[in-house]
């Protein structure tokens, strides 16, 4: 039986502590559970207002090619999760040195609906 998102961000918070920033988040989540729905969800309710340097609206907000803000941080917190589990599978491997560019958090106008 597949676990809701929530148990699985709770989980997560319980394990490894308060999330940093919404990077830390996708980095740290099973992105399985909490997939670009629980994503929209989670940033349109207000829940991701905690992070300073983000506002509600910019996490929709497209760019050039039509993708938004949240399937930008889905593509990183996947490559950082697999880069994870590969180098723990390898001899090797060490995470310690994994290294990635975070998406720029957008700018411009977002919206009267979703605009904190």
């Amino acid at each position: 039986m597949e676990r809701p998102a929530a148990s699985k961000i709770l989980e997560e918070r319980e394990n490894g502590g308060s999330f940093k920033d919404v990077f830390d988040f996708v980095e740290r989540v099973d992105l399985q559970s909490v997939n670009k729905k629980s994503l929209e969800a989670l940033a349109g309710s207000g829940a991701f207002d905690c992070f300073e340097g983000i506002k509600r609206g910019q996490y929709f907000i497209e760019d050039t090619k039509g993708s938004n803000f949240i399937e930008s941080l889905i593509r990183y917190g996947h490559r950082v999760q697999s880069d994870k589990q590969t180098s723990q599978q390898s001899l090797f491997g060490d995470g310690d040195n994994m290294h990635f560019n975070r998406p720029l958090i957008p700018e411009g106008k977002t919206g009267p609906a979703l605009h904190t």
